[in-house]
């Protein structure tokens, strides 16, 4: 493959990222493919150990110094966001991967994970990292793998390459990425975003703009919800708040929008098209009762179901269950027998519109890639 395929696809990684975050109302730092200087060259990359340090061909271990001097970890590029339970500044140092299908593997995720932790351990007190991203006092610095699929057919679970699994009948396991001895320092965080949670912020993503050109959500009207809990509230207006990595891995989603209003051109006037309301975005398959029951129990104490307004849940999961309707239906039924609910509270459990969206994965093919390369 010739060296701007290779960086073109690469970019691919890039574009998808830049994509998908910025409308989850992420801030992207302008500095990409950016290096800095380690400050822990001892631990991070310690000198190799000479097989035959008397051989006249072996080459003179390099002085400490000339090593220092080398050493450096990389810097893709780094995304933020203040997280509006803490107002702290979640800065993510992240290693972006593009890969076909078949070249994911064990080898390439245990060695990215450990590039990303030594690099965020080194970011922490690095006044050059801090200088080139703009660091403000108590960050919280971490690390995020991007893996991106640019042929879109990667059909595995991601998570089964952490996994043991079994070898020859025997009891003992063959274990495949062991983070029990992988250099994350106490306190450091590495979030992944893999394939399927890709594809899944894709169609949520898409889905919006769909429902935006059918005058059913706005343009930019919109907002992530965070309840107030017991011992954390928020500390950012609605408008604000962008959703953290947590809710971007979390089995749902809630996004609250206001009324959606278009200029009407015949009559020259703002009209109201659709009313406020809620979405909820699901990435499970559905294939129990109970799930939902779950599901329906929250939105009841983030007094949600109860609200005078529209809510829409929307399925985004890969492999939905034949019997989500089914399952949905019956737990709304058992909700509304478990609570004793009467008319009015039935009506509102009736009003959830239930929808099961098509997942978007965006392909590139190296065909396309290398035009693209060549323009």
């Amino acid at each position: 493959m010739a060296g701007g395929e290779v960086s073109a696809i690469a970019e691919m990684a890039n574009v998808v990222s830049s994509e998908i975050f910025n409308w989850f109302k992420w801030n992207r730092f302008p500095l990409m493919d950016q290096n800095f200087k380690c400050l822990k060259v001892d631990k991070h990359a310690p000198p190799k150990k000479q097989k035959d340090q008397t051989s006249d061909t072996a080459p003179p271990p390099m002085a400490v110094s000339e090593q220092e001097r080398l050493h450096k970890h990389p810097v893709d590029i780094v995304f933020s966001y203040i997280d509006p339970y803490t107002a702290q500044r979640v800065m993510l140092n992240t290693d972006l991967k593009s890969y076909k299908s078949g070249s994911i593997s064990k080898t390439m995720i245990r060695s990215a994970l450990k590039s990303l932790a030594v690099t965020i351990d080194c970011a922490r007190s690095s006044p050059e990292w801090k200088v080139k991203y703009n660091h403000v006092e108590d960050s919280d610095i971490r690390g995020l793998l991007f893996v991106y699929n640019h042929d879109g057919e990667y059909d595995k679970n991601f998570y089964d390459v952490f996994k043991t699994e079994k070898v020859d009948g025997s009891d003992k396991g063959q274990g495949k990425v062991d983070l029990s001895n992988f250099p994350v320092c106490k306190g450091q965080q590495i979030h992944i975003i893999e394939p399927r949670t890709i594809n899944y912020l894709l169609t949520i993503k898409n889905d919006c703009a769909i429902l935006h050109t059918e005058g059913t959500f706005p343009e930019s009207d919109y907002f992530f919800h965070y309840p107030e809990l017991t011992l954390h509230k928020t500390k950012l207006p609605k408008e604000a708040r962008p959703a953290t990595i947590e809710l971007l891995s979390a089995p749902y989603m809630i996004i609250e929008h206001n009324a959606v209003k278009k200029w009407n051109e015949k009559t020259e006037r703002l009209e109201e098209r659709f009313g406020a309301g809620f979405i909820v975005y699901y990435n499970r398959s559905g294939s129990t009762a109970k799930e939902f029951v779950y599901l329906l129990d929250t939105l009841s104490n983030l007094q949600i179901l109860d609200r005078d307004c529209s809510l829409r849940l929307r399925v985004a999961c890969d492999t939905p269950s034949a019997e989500l309707r089914s399952n949905f239906d019956a737990a709304k039924t058992s909700y509304a027998g478990d609570w004793g609910f009467d008319e009015y509270k039935k009506q509102k459990l009736e009003r959830i519109d239930l929808k099961v969206i098509e997942i978007v994965k965006k392909k590139f093919s190296e065909t396309e890639i290398g035009w693209r390369d060549e323009r």
